[in-house]
């Protein structure tokens, strides 16, 4: 939380650095099994990559994605593959939100496999 403090004080709370901490300790939290604190975290770097670079922006997508995955984790279905559908919306786009399609894709094969 030290590192995200300074961040958040001297690049601001919009940088892309900030918001990879962040999402960086949401996935640590999710690692930890602390759904609340991982699913508010992740939930806070998506909603501000959403302002800030817009919904079809690969880091953006990837949040989603990881939303999702705390949703399986806890084997709350239904919102993990919704998340997965609504990040695969840019499936006709080049480059790095193809391959963020893909990885969609294939986190999707996981929800449907572990369940």
């Amino acid at each position: 939380m030290q590192v995200i403090e300074t961040e958040k004080r001297v690049l601001g709370d919009k940088h892309p650095d900030t918001l990879t901490s962040m999402a960086n300790l949401a996935s640590t939290y999710r690692k930890q099994g602390r759904w609340k604190e991982a699913e508010e975290l992740c939930v806070q770097v998506m909603e501000m990559e959403k302002r800030v670079l817009g919904d079809e922006h690969p880091d953006t997508l990837t949040s989603m994605g990881n939303l999702s995955l705390i949703y399986r984790d806890q084997g709350r279905w239904k919102e993990a593959e919704k998340m997965q559908f609504v990040g695969c919306g840019s499936t006709g786009q080049r480059g790095k939100r193809q391959k963020v399609v893909v990885l969609r894709e294939l986190q999707r094969a996981i929800i449907y496999t572990t369940r």
